[in-house]
């Protein structure tokens, strides 16, 4: 049984585990803009009331709501759609919108790397907090050519 939601941080992040599925802790407090020790207190009060967990995964700590697990890709897919919503756009079931009208489908291409769109991004670009999103965006490569 689940218990009410009353903290407004806990709602948002409640909401942003659902669009985007089990996400790391610090891809969770870029999404969000909020301070380690805010989302901390967010995450306990979602724990405490049943709707969020955590779970560790290949090294990492993830945070889950509605029984999901992450699987292979989830962490970049995590730190893009925070990176993604760090810049103003949303990310939901696969899709990234941008505030400037701009729409496209986003794919898991392997663990560390996502095509989005025409443009390609690593998880190592996205976890580097320095580079902004669009920094992180290169070319993705024709299809049929591996990039070494």
């Amino acid at each position: 049984m689940t218990g009410f939601v009353t903290s407004p941080r806990a709602a948002r992040a409640l909401d942003f585990l659902r669009r985007v599925g089990p996400t790391p802790f610090p891809a969770l407090a870029v999404a969000l803009g909020l301070k380690p020790g805010q989302l901390a207190k967010a995450l306990r009060h979602l724990r405490g009331a049943g709707y969020a967990y955590p779970v560790r995964y290949n090294g990492a700590e993830f945070w889950c709501a509605d029984g999901t697990r992450p699987g292979p890709g989830q962490e970049v897919v995590a730190w893009f759609a925070a990176r993604a919503e760090e810049a103003g756009a949303r990310y939901e079931g696969g899709v990234v919108s941008f505030p400037n009208g701009q729409v496209y489908q986003v794919e898991v291409v392997d663990s560390n790397r996502l095509k989005v769109g025409k443009w390609a991004v690593l998880l190592k670009d996205l976890q580097t907090l320095e580079k902004p999103l669009r920094e992180c965006l290169r070319r993705a490569e024709p299809e049929g050519r591996d990039r070494a």
